[in-house]
């Protein structure tokens, strides 16, 4: 046998004893191979060790795995609600997947926001075969949201024809009113498909557009009228019903600008709130009634009162125009508070340059406690100077002859002073005591037996 036979046999052999002898070889027998031999054997054996601890782990991880991950309540999958997840579905067109979601137990009655229904998002999205299933399945063709809107209404403000007709062969009240007293035919634009399946169905149906066109002037005149009789019967403007709503919430509401004069004329509170913290300004903003917006803010309506949502009028505002026109209320409201309240601390600080324009002529017996020395000095100087200068004008005009025009037209100079001399005890050091209440009576004294004088009054 060759020496590389030999070295192949003997590799062949210690590879079994590796894997027969739970990994471990003879020390000897490795030592006995060459260099390069051994290396790659230890390489192979290193190779077979990392084969079968990676075999280990991954059965260990089959038969442990799962009661650890309940030991730790972990879970890698996202649940959602089948309520949130069928709105995504209609709303994206996914029938399939909306299909799917009915029949594994979503509520074809779910409630989706503002009070709505699913129905409301079918109409709004214009997805008219879901929009039958949920009919098929009982959901209710004229539920009302929060705002009285049916999805008639939605359809017809979205032009979705589809949905508008299916909803007409569905029994659908297309006479029902929104908060604003408006029907859906109300929201459809004239000359479209939707306009025209509606006027079709209402003439079908023997209704005179033009009496309900007039029955819906006559809304605003009627309640008029009842205001003024319940007014005038010593009704009291603030009454509220049982979810805190008054009459002029209904009324700015529903845009009856004359309703809502009546009320102000009477005391209505303008600022006041139903259960819900909403003012009238909130519901004339909501629902888009421009005209009532103005005539609120006229009468000083304070535009930044919060809801219960934490919102101001301007937040819900139904159109650009009436947010622009109720922020710079917000803006003007603001400015307003900060004048109301910087008045009383003005009043209460000390009036030192603010207002000096309005006080009248200070005496040489202005009181040392008013004002701080120097400021005092100053004025006596200008009170003295102001009375001399007076009285040598006096003096002038009395004796001269030119006209009195050109006296006061003229450059007039003022009185030459001479200087007394110093009293003996004119020296300050001499007081006993020197504070500024002495200070200033000596100046005043020497200013009214004129021995100090201002520089304007030396003049040469």
């Amino acid at each position: 046998m060759s020496h590389y036979h030999f070295i192949k046999c003997c590799c062949f052999q210690l590879c079994n004893i590796f894997r027969t002898h739970e990994m471990e070889i003879d020390q000897c027998l490795l030592e006995s191979l060459p260099l390069g031999q051994r290396q790659r054997l230890v390489k192979r054996m290193r190779c077979e060790q990392i084969k079968a601890y990676y075999e280990r782990e991954k059965a260990f991880q089959k038969q442990e795995g799962f009661l650890k991950k309940l030991k730790h309540g972990k879970s890698q999958k996202v649940h959602f609600n089948l309520a949130d997840m069928i709105q995504d579905a209609i709303i994206h067109h996914d029938d399939k997947e909306a299909l799917r979601l009915l029949k594994e137990g979503a509520d074809p009655h779910t409630a989706v926001s503002s009070g709505g229904s699913l129905l409301h998002l079918c109409a709004r999205y214009d997805n008219a075969f879901i929009a039958e299933i949920l009919i098929d399945r009982g959901v209710n063709v004229n539920h009302q949201d929060e705002d009285f809107w049916t999805p008639m209404h939605i359809a017809c403000a979205c032009d979705n024809p589809d949905i508008v007709l299916l909803l007409v062969l569905a029994g659908a009240n297309v006479l029902l009113q929104d908060v604003n007293g408006n029907i859906p035919l109300d929201y459809a634009v004239e000359g479209t498909e939707s306009s025209s399946i509606l006027l079709t169905y209402l003439d079908e149906s023997g209704v005179d557009l033009t009496s309900l066109r007039q029955m819906k002037l006559q809304r605003p005149l009627s309640m008029l009228t009842d205001v003024k009789h319940f007014l005038s019967g010593g009704g009291n403007v603030d009454e509220k019903n049982d979810e805190g709503v008054t009459l002029l919430h209904m009324a700015c509401a529903s845009g009856y600008k004359e309703v809502v004069s009546l009320l102000l004329e009477h005391g209505g509170d303008l600022n006041i709130a139903d259960n819900q913290y909403w003012t009238p300004l909130h519901l004339a903003a909501k629902y888009g009634q421009t005209n009532l917006v103005k005539l609120l803010l006229m009468h000083q309506a304070n535009p930044n009162l919060l809801n219960c949502n934490e919102e101001k009028p301007s937040d819900i505002a139904a159109s650009e125009f009436i947010e622009e026109m109720l922020l710079k209320a917000e803006v003007a409201w603001e400015e307003r508070v900060k004048e109301h309240l910087s008045l009383p601390a003005l009043a209460s600080e000390e009036p030192y340059e603010e207002i000096l324009h309005d006080l009248p002529p200070l005496s040489s017996k202005l009181s040392p406690l008013v004002l701080p020395i120097a400021k005092q000095d100053s004025m006596l100087e200008k009170d003295i100077m102001f009375k001399d200068v007076t009285k040598g004008l006096c003096k002038r005009q009395s004796h001269d002859s030119i006209p009195e025009n050109a006296t006061m037209n003229g450059p007039t100079k003022p009185e030459q002073v001479k200087l007394m001399p110093p009293a003996p005890s004119d020296d300050l050091a001499t007081l006993s005591e020197l504070n500024d209440g002495s200070l200033l009576y000596e100046i005043q004294k020497r200013f009214g037996n004129n021995q100090i004088y201002s520089t304007e009054k030396l003049i040469k």
